[in-house]
């Protein structure tokens, strides 16, 4: 009989875990972006506080390069001072405008007024006399005092006095009803053709204005501040699963920027999180709530104690070189130490199953037959074939629910030991004897 390997199966705490690596960063990060609009579309970091620096809030963090704003700056206030000049221009329009209505209707249009009731008067006058006059020539004309000569005469001196006076009296109905109106149409007209030109220079400055105001607003948000205190992390975009062309973006003096583009994260240290990733054959076991045990190469001594809260639905990016789909995961760093530091790389072991006292034994001293599992088991000088159903498994051994007992003697690798396992033919739907 050949000498077999062989193990015991044994009963003790048993711990199926998927292991992981990935990388600490904050929960909640307050993000520094850059808020400058430019024309050009984007602008230059002049200068950045160094990574890791810890900085308090108002203190200034990045200053971007402010000079094609200045350029900007200098060109808008001379087109603010051109509108304040026809503005300026526009009021004076306006107020020439008014004055010459209120000159209208409180001096000229007196005035002329006054003249024709005075013409009006002499008129009247001169009609009055001139019918004296004739009443006069009848008078003698009847005693032969005077020819008809000088009747025709009187005659005609008071039609020339009526004519002048209805002529008067038709100058002043038109000066009232006519004149005036036209006039004063005409002036407000003017008002309000200068009140319209006013408002078209008032608005257009304060567009200017308001160009002007956002310039200066962008040159103030080229220097960044820290809103709170925190330590600063540059907001790098590496060029993982990016192509060959892909430039990244890393922070540093000299890089271009974009509006809204965020530049420094302010980690909330006690708010810190591994994201990770999970290979796609392991995925299916990982649920969130799952405990998980988190340890630092840069804190050898100590293993953090985390909890698994997000794993993603679809797979990560990656490269054409990589047929294994991996999925994000993300896991709760409970009660962080204050060494605990964004962008640590940890080792992490997400605690599938758990459990204080199983019976198991080796995955090597199993067999596998038609979906079922078999074990070769040392009874004595004697080897026994028994099926066995196994519980959770991982790489290393298997949880046994029936069909051996702590103690027995099983042999490794039980395919090894030929004539000796006995496992039922396909068609066989006889179960095998289960040994005592």
């Amino acid at each position: 009989m050949p000498e077999l390997l062989t193990t015991t199966v044994w009963k003790g705490p048993y711990d199926f875990a998927v292991t992981t690596r990935g990388t600490v960063e904050s929960a909640s990060n307050i993000e520094l972006r850059c808020d400058v609009r430019s024309r050009a579309g984007g602008v230059t970091i002049l200068d950045v506080v160094p990574e890791g620096t810890i900085v308090e809030e108002g203190d200034v963090v990045v200053e971007l390069d402010p000079s094609g704003l200045l350029q900007e700056e200098e060109q808008q206030k001379i087109l603010v001072s051109t509108r304040e000049s026809l503005v300026a221009e526009a009021e004076n329009a306006l107020k020439a405008a008014e004055i010459a209505k209120t000159e209208y209707s409180d001096g000229v249009y007196v005035t002329q007024e006054k003249q024709l009731l005075s013409d009006l008067f002499v008129a009247e006058q001169m009609k009055a006399t001139a019918q004296e006059g004739l009443d006069t020539s009848k008078v003698l004309y009847k005693k032969a005092l005077v020819t008809a000569s000088q009747m025709e005469s009187a005659h005609s001196v008071l039609d020339d006095a009526a004519n002048k006076l209805a002529t008067i009296q038709t100058n002043l109905n038109t000066l009232r009803t006519l004149t005036k109106q036209k006039e004063t149409t005409l002036l407000e007209a003017a008002i309000d053709s200068a009140k319209a030109n006013l408002k078209s220079h008032q608005r257009n400055l304060q567009l200017e204005e308001q160009r002007l105001k956002n310039i200066q607003n962008n040159i103030a948000k080229c220097t960044i501040r820290a809103t709170t205190a925190g330590q600063v992390v540059y907001a790098n975009d590496p060029d993982i699963f990016r192509s060959s062309s892909y430039a990244p973006f890393i922070v540093a003096p000299g890089a271009s920027v974009r509006e809204r583009q965020v530049l420094i994260w302010l980690p909330n240290a006690d708010d810190m999180q591994l994201r990770t990733t999970v290979n796609e054959a392991r995925v299916t076991l990982i649920r969130p709530g799952m405990p998980v045990s988190i340890h630092l190469e840069a804190l050898e001594d100590q293993v953090l104690e985390g909890e698994v809260t997000k794993v993603n639905q679809f797979a990560e990016p990656s490269g054409y070189w990589s047929s294994i789909n991996k999925y994000g995961a993300t896991i709760r760093i409970k009660n962080p130490p204050n060494q605990l530091r964004v962008g640590m790389n940890a080792e992490a072991r997400v605690h599938v199953e758990q459990a204080s006292e199983a019976l198991q034994l080796p995955v090597q001293a199993l067999a596998e037959s038609n979906g079922h599992f078999y074990s070769l088991v040392k009874n004595g000088e004697e080897y026994e074939t028994r099926e066995v159903e196994i519980g959770s498994t991982n790489d290393q051994v298997a949880t046994i629910a029936w069909g051996l007992e702590e103690g027995d003697e099983v042999v490794i690798n039980p395919r090894s030991a030929g004539n000796l396992l006995k496992l039922p033919d396909a068609s066989d739907s006889a179960p095998i004897a289960v040994g005592d």
